[in-house]
């Protein structure tokens, strides 16, 4: 019954999951919308000497300011609008003389020169004849790869979803293994803090975050989301300074090598740059793309860094081969493809694109390696808990009698330490003639008899009191509370009536009997062996009243 319910629920939350991935990835059917259809609106425009040209990369090296003019028939245009993706320009766009639209964004300060990516659907007005659509723009980079990277004639909601269905999957993601990294970077603080030596998955899961966060901002459904494009420029900027950070800390804790001054310089020159890059960026002096190459250059260090550390603690062994197949591989596989990226990056001279794809994939592999990782660890952890767990009540309880062990009896007088006010009562039992039946009827016989009288204990004082065994034929009753004596006098009693009721019913080779001394404990007295003392003293006082009564 139980897998049945673990199944349910499971198919419950898979479904939520499925339901929410067919929500992004496939559209709803519509009838009666005859503009739906989108017309590439990038290229067929022409410049101010008339030269046929395209939107996209619009700028060269020489200018920073164009004007762009096409001709668009108002006739095949009612319901769509003009739907672009910009890339570091500023713009305002005219239908013959009349200003539609301005995209001007105030930028500097925490958000350097330039804003990244943006999207814009533009409403056009209705009209039927043919008409000029024209495009003021200015360039806010001199590399020539500013201008749209996409530009359509398509209604804005459609347009939209194609945005969200580019990469909606990739943010799905993204999303996952960023709160995947937080919660392990969390429980990593968290048992650090009780623990200690969790320096690997705080470190993992910053980088997890990281890395996510650095792929999801990219995302065109980010764009969508989000109304500042260039506040997830900045984001992209910073997480990649902030990486070697963690890369580096992982790669010494995970090959015990925290003392490392190879670490300690790149951990520097990590937080150095980053903080430069920030001052730097708000005094106006540079922009984030200005320091990036430093910026690649201490992550392919620190990659090459962990490959160095990771070696050598291979071929000195030590570290696990477990440990080191899954960390080894995801770190491997995220690193080779961040590498590939950069390389491309740099091989395309920064040209529009996408420069995280492999990452991407990599992000997956690296997420999914490091969650069956932290999943079989977390299982072993649980069960070295249960065993832990086990080692304990078999040390707090006495295997034969399932009454309390001598180290259950010393732990809670240590509790009775803590209390100031108030007493109670030690009762000390011990069983007579277990040596004669162990001699005569051998210890299976001796097992049985301790065994009926810690039943019979239990029956007598089980319910108002602590029982423990703390010898061979000792055992104690602890019995506080308001009403301990009226427990106590009721206990003696039904002992009394038990021992009897034993012996009629199984008839053993040698009679039950339990002597016992009680003494009252006050707590102010901060010092129970003086109780127990006199509790044994008392004990030892009726054993031998009951001897004498045995041999009269």
């Amino acid at each position: 019954m139980r897998k049945v319910q673990y199944g349910l629920v499971l198919a419950a939350g898979m479904l939520m999951v499925v339901v929410l991935l067919l929500a992004f990835q496939i559209p709803l059917h519509v009838v009666g919308n005859s503009f739906k259809a989108q017309d590439d609106f990038l290229n067929g425009w022409t410049d101010e000497a008339g030269n046929a040209v395209s939107l996209y990369h619009a700028f060269g090296k020489d200018a920073t300011e164009k004007t762009f003019t096409r001709t668009i028939d108002g006739t095949y245009n009612n319901g769509r609008n003009l739907c672009l993706i910009t890339h570091n320009i500023r713009f305002t766009v005219y239908l013959d003389d009349a200003q539609i639209y301005d995209y001007h964004p105030v930028l500097g300060g925490i958000y350097g020169k330039r804003y990244g990516e943006a999207l814009h659907t533009i409403d056009l007005p209705t009209f039927s004849e043919v008409r000029e659509i024209r495009i003021e723009a200015e360039s806010l980079r001199s590399d020539g790869t500013s201008g749209c990277n996409e530009a359509w004639l398509a209604d804005s909601h459609m347009f939209m979803r194609h945005i969200e269905e580019s990469s909606a999957l990739r943010l799905c993601f993204c999303v996952l293994a960023f709160a995947f990294g937080a919660m392990l970077f969390v429980i990593g603080c968290v048992e650090d803090r009780m623990r200690g030596e969790m320096m690997e998955a705080i470190c993992l899961g910053a980088i997890t975050m990281i890395v996510s966060a650095w792929i999801g901002s990219q995302t065109m459904t980010m764009r969508v989301l989000c109304p500042n494009p260039a506040m997830l420029r900045v984001l992209e900027y910073l997480a990649l300074d902030v990486l070697p950070i963690p890369v580096l800390l992982f790669s010494a804790s995970f090959t015990n090598r925290q003392g490392s001054r190879i670490v300690a310089a790149g951990v520097f020159l990590s937080a150095l740059n980053t903080v430069l890059s920030i001052v730097l960026v708000l005094l106006g002096l540079i922009d984030y793309s200005d320091t990036l190459i430093f910026t690649h250059i201490l992550i392919a260090a620190g990659v090459a860094v962990v490959i160095h550390f990771v070696v050598l603690s291979i071929r000195r062994r030590e570290i696990s081969r477990r440990k080191s197949t899954y960390i080894i591989s995801a770190v491997s596989i995220l690193g080779a493809s961040g590498m590939l990226d950069m390389l491309r990056f740099y091989l395309h001279k920064g040209a529009g694109g996408n420069y995280s794809f492999l990452t991407a994939i990599g992000l997956i592999i690296f997420s999914t390696v490091l969650a069956v990782y932290e999943y079989r660890r977390v299982i072993e952890m649980q069960v070295r808990s249960s065993q832990a767990e086990l080692m304990q009540t078999l040390a707090m309880e006495d295997a034969l009698t399932k009454l309390g062990s001598r180290a259950a009896f010393v732990a809670y007088e240590k509790k009775l330490l803590e209390r100031k006010d108030g007493f109670c009562l030690f009762v000390h039992f011990d069983v007579n003639n277990l040596k004669r039946v162990n001699d005569v009827y051998g210890h299976a016989e001796g097992d049985k008899h301790l065994i009926a009288a810690a039943d019979v204990l239990r029956e007598s004082f089980g319910e108002n009191g602590h029982l423990f065994r703390v010898g061979g034929d000792e055992f104690y009753a602890i019995l506080d509370g308001t009403a301990c004596r009226a427990d106590y006098i009721a206990g003696t009693k039904t002992l009394a009536k038990a021992q009897e009721a034993y012996n009629v019913r199984e008839n053993p080779p040698v009679k039950l009997a339990i002597a016992h001394g009680m003494a009252e404990y006050d707590y102010a007295e901060q010092n129970p062996e003086t109780a127990e003392r006199l509790a044994d003293s008392r004990m030892y006082e009726e054993k031998r009243r009951m001897k004498a009564a045995e041999n009269a």
